[in-house]
């Protein structure tokens, strides 16, 4: 991807946040929305897996009765890949209108989140935070968002519909029969675009049910990960797992595709320390201090420490990040939440580390490529 034109399309959102702030209001959704879009679509070849999608995108036909086994894409994509090429019939255009949906499904999302929020406070309602959209959109772009949009497209559009799943499962104004029913019907949606989603079930079991910790049962449970990640405790653990996935003669699609994660056992994650290991680690540190007494933010807190749990325990497994993805993918709104209550000198330091962090990580997959 073009760093320049990255760049100054992270400080014109950083602008955005200004004002936002500033009114109490958010500007300029639509404009990050498109013009990422821009960005994405009109990506390089060279990124890690455009071809791919590339090349599916061209064989793809628009007969919506028959799906040939010309690729192993779930139906659910392949549907909307048929779908977009018979209205479009143009792959920038494609590329385009998948990360159109998923900003949109973030944006949608988060309000819905943070109106959760906002319920679920015990605070004056003068007190209660807002939604400033450009802030919400750049936690989400700057690791995340390039990645899903740009490399993973399946995987993006099933972690934007789990996310908006999730906001249904905060919800407690709606009876439990119709919110049930209704994260049965997007998980199962986004299931059928990637089967690796039904991590999504677990997600909603979480966020249902689990509740707030004390301050020391999270600082003293990631401690004891990190031990478990330093000495890889852990490293046989993961491999009999993938190995026993790997053994089942299941036509089953998610055990195929977590199956094909195992390749490369000790070759990567087992050698060296991860950066993004740490970085998730050190986040759930902070946000375990942070002081909010609200339910919601505990209970992504909950998933995401989850998350780096997971990351811990299948340490050899080098693609683990496609499964441990889901949860971390948490620390997005939990971001939100510790930074909108800080003071302004605060928020723009962690904002900047944030932001400069997450994009230097994603820019390590995107632009492998390149040469400096």
């Amino acid at each position: 991807m073009e760093i320049l034109e990255l760049a100054f399309f992270i400080l014109t959102i950083l602008i955005l946040i200004l004002f936002s702030k500033d009114y109490k209001r958010s500007y300029g959704s639509w404009y990050i929305i498109f013009v990422f879009a821009y960005i994405v679509a009109t990506r390089s070849i060279m990124v890690p897996d455009t071809d791919a999608y590339l090349s599916y995108f061209n064989i793809e036909d628009t007969n919506f009765k028959e799906y040939s086994n010309i690729v192993t894409f779930e139906y659910g994509y392949r549907f909307i890949t048929k779908l977009l090429k018979y209205l479009l019939n143009e792959s920038t255009l494609y590329f385009g209108a998948i990360c159109i949906l998923n900003m949109v499904l973030m944006k949608y999302g988060g309000r819905r989140l943070i109106n959760c929020y906002n319920v679920s406070t015990t605070e004056e309602k003068s007190n209660k935070i807002i939604y400033i959209s450009p802030l919400f959109l750049i936690l989400y772009i700057s690791f995340f968002g390039i990645y899903l949009n740009a490399v993973v497209l399946r995987v993006g559009l099933a972690f934007s519909l789990i996310f908006l799943a999730a906001t249904f499962a905060l919800n407690y104004s709606i009876g439990r029969i119709i919110k049930l029913a209704i994260i049965f019907l997007i998980c199962t949606a986004a299931y059928l675009i990637h089967s690796t989603a039904i991590f999504g079930a677990i997600i909603m079991i979480l966020l249902i049910f689990s509740n707030q910790k004390k301050k020391e049962f999270y600082i003293s449970s990631l401690i004891i990960i990190f031990l478990i990640y330093l000495f890889n405790l852990s490293g046989p653990l993961g491999v009999i797992m993938y190995n026993l996935i790997s053994s089942t003669q299941s036509d089953i699609a998610f055990f195929n595709k977590v199956g094909g994660y195992d390749s490369g056992y000790g070759t990567f994650e087992a050698d060296g320390f991860s950066l993004k290991f740490l970085f998730f680690w050190m986040m759930s540190f902070i946000l375990s201090w942070n002081k909010d007494e609200n339910q919601v933010y505990y209970k992504l807190l909950n998933i995401l420490i989850i998350g780096v749990f997971l990351y811990a325990i299948f340490r050899s497994v080098v693609l683990i990040e496609r499964i441990t993805d889901y949860f971390t993918f948490y620390s997005i709104p939990l971001f939100y939440l510790f930074l909108i209550k800080k003071s302004k000198i605060s928020f723009w330091i962690y904002l900047f580390a944030l932001v400069i962090i997450q994009i230097v990580f994603v820019l390590r997959i995107t632009n492998s490529y390149v040469t400096y």
